[in-house]
């Protein structure tokens, strides 16, 4: 937020930066629901083939 909010959006540091979060999320895939109401945001499922989430050890 430091380099957005100085004026860095082209700068080097920057576009490093975006790059390492693009390569981090590239293996995230899956559906998340919302419901958006008065300001307030639920998340009413999630579901996703890579999860790491297992309902049996919790």
């Amino acid at each position: 937020s430091h380099l957005l909010s100085s004026g860095f959006w082209h700068s080097p540091e920057c576009e490093f930066v975006r790059e390492c979060i693009g390569r981090s999320q590239e293996p995230v895939v899956g559906t998340v629901r919302l419901s958006v109401f008065k300001g307030q945001v639920y998340i009413l499922g999630r579901e996703s083939p890579r999860s790491l989430y297992n309902e049996e050890l919790v």
